[in-house]
């Protein structure tokens, strides 16, 4: 056992000196708890996090107030990606500002790493890391998949994942693997999200309670390490409400940035109100400042609405990411590049780019660098208006429709499609649109 002593502004803890406090009736350690965390001579926080002076805001709804979208150009870092085998498929060819470390093979989940006490194996993060540094792109590392030897309930199914890895981890375990992953990757991963799905059972099956204890017992030590905190991020169309209860519990004083996974089970306009209902939740809990990051979500499988075909794949990626961005959320994680079954935008096999790969792409084009106004809607019609330097205009247009008809603005001389051809059209011509969007530019 590791008998470093490790101290950041809120923490002061020696491992095996500790270890008495923390041993249950297994031996193995306490699971993570109020106690737990206080014999481990961590801050036993029992304010009421629903106050304003706990929150430092007006826990009754600070208004969310949406960013000026035409004051800002969207950066590239806005645009997210999982890699799921990065050693062996390669850097995409697509541009990306961000990667979310998660589901990677080989794994670098808390399991992977840290197979038992004391034991490291990080070689697979190593190269990881080193390979994204080298690109350029800023890392979100998330936590998950409790090992089995860490686990309060080892046996316990997890339906589908491995035995113990969605139960709650001892108190002793879970701070030495934050403190370790932290310090290794201090000034190279910036970004550290505290849970993956936690609304779902194959990921956690752990009381509430537990996780805004383990947020508690991370969060000083992340922040010593110069690490931005994400929440744990559910998943689907009622994220908002495990979000809620976590906020209530207390878990909004341990986090700089909500996330979410934007998993909708149909159409991408359904993620306005899944936004909406997430930014009333910051609001009733005084922290509408906060950014909101999607940092998981696509299509989904073949079975999914418009997931069938490449075509309708295509229209939903590029729908779903305007979307995104015209809602105010500021950092959207596509997964996955090379995903066979979730949101694949690369075939592995052939070694060539996907239909929605080549979407994905010609929409990082249209908007990185741009100045976007939020989207409206016109009956089925959506259109979102871009700038950029120079005079350049142009708008974004779709269908949720079969077909629809469009007036091309004054001024517009070229339509461009997902697929990167372009025709040439003259304001005021009428277009026919469908539900993939197409940019009508003005140069």
């Amino acid at each position: 056992m590791n008998t470093r002593k490790i101290e950041t502004g809120y923490v002061r803890l020696v491992m095996v000196a500790g270890l008495a406090a923390l041993l249950g009736a297994s031996g193995a350690g306490s699971a993570i708890d109020t106690t737990a965390l206080k014999n481990a001579g961590l801050p036993n926080d029992t304010s009421n996090h629903n106050s304003a002076s706990s929150l430092g805001a007006n826990p009754t709804g600070l208004p969310y107030k949406a960013p000026d979208l035409s004051a800002v150009a969207v950066p590239s870092q806005f645009f997210g990606m999982h890699v799921i085998a990065q050693s062996y498929v390669g850097w995409p060819s697509v541009a990306f500002g961000t990667q979310r470390i998660w589901d990677n093979y080989p794994g670098t989940n808390w399991k992977d790493l840290n197979p038992a006490p004391g034991q490291y194996n990080w070689a697979s993060l190593d190269t990881l890391v080193a390979d994204s540094l080298s690109r350029g792109v800023e890392m979100v590392y998330t936590f998950g998949y409790v090992p089995t030897w860490a686990s309060t309930n080892p046996t316990g199914t997890c339906n589908g994942a491995a035995n113990g890895t969605c139960f709650a981890p001892y108190a002793e375990a879970w701070l030495h693997f934050v403190t370790e992953i932290t310090s290794r990757y201090k000034g190279k991963i910036k970004y550290w999200e505290l849970w993956n799905e936690p609304n779902a059972a194959n990921y956690w099956q752990g009381s509430m309670n537990q996780m805004v204890a383990m947020a508690r017992a991370a969060y000083p030590v992340i922040k010593d390490a110069g690490g931005i905190v994400l929440t744990p991020a559910p998943q689907g169309t009622n994220a908002y409400r495990w979000t809620g209860a976590y906020f209530a519990a207390g878990g909004a004083a341990y986090s700089d940035i909500t996330s979410f996974h934007g998993y909708l089970y149909g159409p991408p306009e359904s993620l306005s109100n899944l936004i909406d209902s997430m930014r009333a939740i910051q609001s009733r809990y005084g922290i509408s400042d906060q950014p909101l990051w999607d940092t998981e979500h696509s299509w989904g499988s073949s079975t999914w609405p418009m997931g069938a075909d490449p075509s309708q794949q295509s229209a939903w990626l590029a729908r779903y990411i305007a979307l995104s961005y015209s809602k105010g959320v500021a950092r959207s994680f596509w997964y996955a590049w090379d995903s066979a079954e979730w949101g694949g935008l690369y075939d592995k096999l052939n070694k060539q780019e996907l239909k929605p790969g080549v979407a994905y792409r010609e929409v990082y084009k249209w908007m990185t660098g741009a100045r976007f106004t939020p989207c409206v809607a016109n009956d089925e019609v959506y259109q979102c208006h871009i700038t950029r330097a120079n005079g350049y205009q142009a708008v974004m247009v779709w269908s949720t429709g079969e077909t629809s008809t469009f007036v091309a603005p004054s001024g517009m001389v070229r339509m461009r499609t997902l697929s990167g051809p372009s025709a040439a059209v003259t304001g005021g011509q009428t277009v026919t649109i469908g539900m993939e969007p197409v940019l009508l530019e003005s140069r």
